[in-house]
């Protein structure tokens, strides 16, 4: 037995899909060799499902709860990344338990961790459904897959495997960013007091001198 779906961009696809019929109509247009294989069959089971995606608001509580995988958020299935952010958060939640069992405060480290994995996972969501943006387009789509490969395995798998995800400075940092990104005061004052605190700390990687790190503007891809 074996699943076989659609999914799409309301916005982008105009056509309605609502019946096997309606399905195999839309699909013989780009994937006929789909079509064979679901007539060589018996069917089963249909289903269809509308404004799925959905997020949780937090992710994490100092009170000794943690919502992970798609019991929190849904990830697009175009790359099927969700194994992949699961086993971040699994990362991210055995730290703060162990450090709840060292006798650490955890309220303002656990914050941290939501906002950095909430942050991650809104840059891999964006990234992924805006390629629906560019799909009937077979050059502009190839051109985006080398940037996303260079974002996925020079930035993202990085930071993930040296522990930046779950690392005190890390998330610290990530946190300033974010609220600095949306306006708010008080919080970008409150992640800089908190870095200077934790600057006893063992540092993350190479230690940069002033000046040695270049903000980049904003990239905006195709």
């Amino acid at each position: 037995m074996i699943s076989i779906g659609i999914t799409y961009r309301t916005d982008l696809c105009r056509r309605e899909i609502h019946t096997i019929e309606q399905f195999l109509d839309y699909i013989a247009t780009e994937h006929p060799v789909v079509v064979d294989l679901v007539k060589s069959g018996r069917l089963d089971d249909t289903n269809s499902y509308r404004s799925y995606m959905y997020e949780t608001r937090q992710h994490y509580s100092s009170d000794g709860w943690f919502i992970i995988g798609d019991a929190g958020d849904t990830v697009d299935p175009l790359y099927s990344h969700g194994l992949a952010l699961i086993s971040m958060q699994a990362q991210q939640v055995g730290e703060a338990i162990r450090r709840e069992h060292k006798g650490e405060p955890i309220d303002e480290f656990v914050t941290d961790l939501d906002i950095a994995f909430t942050t991650m996972h809104r840059l891999a969501t964006r990234e992924i459904t805006s390629l629906y943006e560019v799909m009937h387009d077979p050059l502009r789509c190839h051109l985006r897959m080398p940037l996303a490969i260079l974002l996925m395995f020079r930035l993202a798998v990085p930071l993930i495997f040296n522990g930046y995800m779950w690392d005190p400075i890390g998330i610290k940092i990530q946190s300033f960013s974010e609220a600095k990104r949306h306006g708010s005061r008080s919080r970008p004052l409150e992640a800089a007091d908190r870095c200077r605190r934790l600057g006893t700390a063992q540092p993350l990687g190479r230690q940069l001198s002033q000046g040695a790190v270049t903000v980049l503007p904003e990239l905006r891809l195709l």
